[in-house]
């Protein structure tokens, strides 16, 4: 209609069909699949409708070469719409989502701009499992670059840019876990990558600088945070946060912050001296003996600083925290001697 959004292209129960070389617009659904598999939607755009593309309970189609843009959502996979691939997508300056897979897994999203969407580039939502993702950028969303959201869990995300959105770069919420992210640039967000009670997931090799946290694990616990570069983000490069010893448990290894100095991160009792770090973390780490230790943040701004949480009974002494956000700071720990 030239008055509202209506009508579209929808596929029911229909399988080995092509739609190609088509434009959808100023419809209620752009391109609508119910119950429709191995079909090709491919050189497609989509615009101005309520949905883009709208895959429901629909498996195995290829979306490629596909522009969708002032769309309420982009590309929308709802009801167990598994095992499809989409490659070649420019989802960009959606209302809603660039992206969006709703209790949808097995699928691969590759090759796509999701960019400048008001609420985020993509989303997996409610048990989105085993999809990956893979040659992302996701830049300059309102909300976030991607979210995985509600036990959505076992993805791959790898070789993804995430910069200027509003608020996340990469952030897993609600049990989203074991999944693995790998070379991931998140620069310039509030939050560069962002896990909230999600566990068993694995980050190597990722960048996040220039945000206010790179990384953070709010009560999040068993993830693998190994060999990422977390430098000169305002508040912390990397940040952890506790309601339990429980989420003390992750594995935290060869990761470098601001000014190219270590971040060290320890779990349990550790004799240290004569270091000089960018971030020093204890986190129920009861009995250390902390000596002659230098903390030394940004050489632009003061962030980071030297952080016992959940520590006990334990020492620093004879040390420096300086160009910190908090020098040192104690959260529930008890009977130490900070000397």
């Amino acid at each position: 209609s030239n008055f509202f959004d209506n009508n579209g292209i929808l596929l029911l129960n229909t399988d080995y069909s092509n739609v190609t070389n088509s434009n959808s617009q100023n419809a209620y659904l752009g391109i609508y699949l119910y119950s429709s598999s191995n079909n090709i939607i491919r050189d497609v755009t989509a615009i101005f409708n309520g949905y883009g593309i709208y895959l429901d309970g629909s498996s195995n189609n290829t979306l490629q070469n596909i522009t969708t843009s002032w769309n309420n959502h982009g590309i929308y996979l709802q009801g167990s719409s598994n095992s499809n691939m989409l490659t070649n997508i420019a989802a960009n300056s959606n209302w809603g989502g660039g992206v969006s897979l709703y209790s949808s897994s097995n699928n691969i999203i590759e090759n796509v701009t999701a960019s400048s969407n008001l609420w985020g580039g993509i989303e997996l939502y409610s048990s989105s499992t085993n999809n990956i993702l893979t040659n992302i950028i996701a830049n300059d969303n309102w909300d976030y670059g991607i979210v995985l959201w509600a036990n959505s869990s076992n993805n791959i995300l790898t070789n993804i840019t995430a910069n200027d959105n509003w608020d996340y770069g990469i952030v897993l919420w609600a049990n989203s876990s074991n999944n693995i992210l790998t070379n991931i640039t998140a620069s310039s967000n509030d939050y560069g990558i962002y896990l909230q009670e999600s566990s068993n997931n694995t980050l190597i090799n990722n960048t996040a600088k220039d945000n206010t946290y790179g990384l953070y694990l709010q009560e999040s616990s068993n993830n693998n945070i190994m060999g990422n570069s977390l430098q000169e983000n305002s508040d912390y490069d990397f940040l952890i946060s506790t309601s339990s010893t429980s989420h003390c448990d992750n594995l935290v290894e060869n990761n470098v912050g601001s000014g190219e100095r270590p971040i060290l991160y320890y779990n349990n009792s550790v004799s240290l001296s004569d270091q000089a770090v960018s971030e020093l973390i204890l986190c129920n780490a009861d009995y250390s003996d902390i000596n002659n230790v230098t903390v030394n943040g940004s050489n632009f701004f003061d962030n980071n600083g030297i952080l016992l949480l959940n520590t006990d009974y334990s020492n620093v002494t004879n040390s420096n925290s300086q160009n910190a956000y908090l020098g040192i700071y104690l959260y529930s720990s008890s009977n130490n001697i900070i000397r």
